[in-house]
């Protein structure tokens, strides 16, 4: 499933804003400048919370550069390819084909047309 396709469904899914899942009495014992990575909120809910990546590996940095530093666009294009890889052609490919140079024929005439009526 596309990333951000999947990351919309989640979201779109809902997500609670009652008082255990915001958690404000930690939020005020914390106080201004600190942080929740040790609160009872944070270690019970990070597991589900956190989107995890079919595409972009969380690599640290050692494991990054021991796979040979792959850009983020290489990674993508192998997403991509292996998703195609695995996609079969519909049943009226031929008609879809057909239809869609009919389409480009017809457009690319009527503006042909178009400029030599303007070259006039």
């Amino acid at each position: 499933m596309h990333e951000i396709i999947g990351q919309a469904l989640r979201f779109a899914q809902g997500f609670a804003l009652d008082d255990a899942a915001v958690a404000l009495d930690e939020i005020a014992e914390v106080g201004p400048g600190g942080h929740f990575l040790l609160s009872d909120t944070t270690l019970r809910l990070y597991r589900n919370a956190y989107y995890t990546s079919p595409i972009f590996p969380r690599w640290s940095m050692e494991k990054w550069q021991a796979h040979a530093c792959p850009q983020a666009i290489d990674l993508l294009r192998r997403h991509t390819c292996q998703l195609l890889d695995g996609l079969r052609a519909p049943e009226d490919h031929a008609d879809l084909i057909a239809r869609g140079e009919t389409f480009i024929k017809d457009f690319l005439d009527a503006h042909a047309r178009r400029l030599s009526q303007i070259k006039k």
